[in-house]
């Protein structure tokens, strides 16, 4: 072979080589794209305000778990008015505390804001129960008579001991309630505010192991429970708002009412709400008559 030839078979070698190495490196990587944005869900509005004002009876306390903020005051995540809110789709500021009177609705104290303080304009709902701790009613009713009376006692031994007290505080608690919705009235002048009574505890005649009182008194303290919810009726009326009778409601739901009954006896189940308080039944019921209230009143 020539050098020519050789020149000439040296450099085909080369040029086969160096297509080789480029074949071999694959083709260039397409340019990068941004990928265009998925726009995002719109969230949703937010439904109407509606603001609970109320004491232990409202809160919940011992039913279920606490709301997250709700600690101090028991408010559970299975009271009244977390079930109207989830029902109606309503947004909640539940300031309801357990111990709560009239005055702790109209100024703060024991450490809280006065729960007036959660109603503005722009509240479009308002439920409000209030009065069982005012002049010590309750704490009366559910602290006094279960030490001074006892099943098979004779007469009426807290009645007696307490009767003057009771009678002059089921009108006051009235006038308090009032004042209350005054004020309610004053800062949500649109709102669809409900008083809500009271489930009832004790049952009209008869007696049971759950409600360790004499005959007598239990009579009495069924009266007493008759009194307060037809006091709150009357300051509702005189407000212009709706009242929402629980205690005619829970005819035959009473503490004697065994697995009907809304309420508990002095021994509650672990988990179902405190002593002489409403159980998980008793929240909703009352959640359903609020409901039931609202939806007639076009909420």
């Amino acid at each position: 072979m020539t050098r020519s030839a050789r020149a000439c078979g040296v450099l085909a070698i080369s040029v086969a080589l160096v297509l080789t190495a480029c074949s071999s490196a694959g083709p260039e990587p397409a340019p990068t794209r941004t990928p265009a944005p998925v726009p995002s869900s719109p969230r949703p509005e937010p439904g109407p305000s509606y603001v609970a004002i109320g004491d232990s009876y409202t809160a919940g306390g011992l039913i279920g778990s606490f709301q997250p903020d709700g600690l101090l005051c028991q408010r559970s995540t299975e009271n009244y008015p977390s079930l109207v809110a989830e029902a109606l789709d309503l947004t909640l500021t539940d300031v309801s505390c357990g111990g709560a009177s009239s005055a702790d609705v109209l100024q703060a104290g024991r450490g809280l804001p006065a729960q007036i303080d959660a109603v503005t304009e722009q509240s479009k709902v308002v439920t409000v129960s209030v009065g069982g701790n005012d002049f010590g009613l309750y704490g009366n009713l559910i602290g006094t008579c279960p030490n001074v009376s006892k099943p098979g006692a004779p007469g009426a031994p807290c009645r007696d001991l307490i009767a003057t007290d009771v009678g002059s505080a089921i009108p006051a608690i009235g006038k308090k309630i009032g004042t209350v919705l005054d004020a309610v009235r004053t800062k949500a002048p649109r709102a669809e505010i409900l008083v809500v009574g009271y489930p009832r505890l004790m049952p009209r005649s008869g007696t049971c192991k759950n409600a360790p009182y004499a005959k007598g008194d239990l009579a009495w303290l069924s009266s007493v429970e008759s009194d307060l919810s037809a006091a709150m009726a009357s300051a509702a009326a005189s407000a212009g708002v709706a009242f929402v009778p629980m205690h005619a409601r829970s005819k035959g739901h009473d503490l004697c009412s065994g697995d009907a009954a809304w309420v508990n006896g002095l021994e509650p189940p672990t988990g179902d709400g405190a002593f002489l308080h409403p159980n998980a039944a008793g929240e909703k019921a009352m959640a359903d008559a609020v409901a039931k209230e609202l939806e007639k009143a076009g909420n």
